[in-house]
C-alpha cells in the first residue's frame, strides 16, 4: 500500500497542482494532508472561497486513483467544517476530525 502523506500545502496552487502531478506518477492508494490546506493569512473570506478549488483537485486526485484522508489544522477556519463534511459524504475525501473511521 502506497501513501503519501503531507501537512501545511496552504492554498499554494502550485503546491496543490504539483501533489496532483505527484498522484498521478506515484500512483498512491491514499494522500493524507495533516491539515492547513487552505489560505493562512488573507482571512475567513480568503479561506471560504478557495473551498471549491480544493473541491477541483481533490477530484482529480480521486480520478488518478487514490483516496484523500483529510483533517483541517491550525491555520483552517472551524467555519469550513460543513464543507468538510460534505466532501465526506459525497466520497471526495475522508474527513476524520474527531471520529474513528475505516478506509478501504
Amino acid at each position: 500500500m502506497k501513501w503519501i502523506v503531507l501537512a501545511d500545502i496552504h492554498q499554494e496552487h502550485n503546491k496543490w497542482r504539483l501533489l496532483v502531478q505527484a498522484v498521478r506518477e506515484h500512483r498512491p492508494n491514499f494522500v493524507a494532508i495533516a491539515g492547513d490546506l487552505l489560505p493562512k493569512d488573507q482571512g475567513t473570506l480568503a479561506q471560504l472561497s478557495y473551498l471549491p478549488c480544493l473541491r477541483m483537485c481533490a477530484r482529480e486526485i480521486k480520478a488518478a486513483g487514490a483516496e484523500m484522508v483529510l483533517i483541517l489544522g491550525n491555520d483552517d477556519n472551524l467555519l469550513a467544517i460543513p464543507e468538510m463534511e460534505k466532501g465526506d459524504e459525497e466520497g471526495l475525501w475522508h474527513y476524520v476530525a474527531d471520529r474513528v473511521k475505516e478506509v478501504k
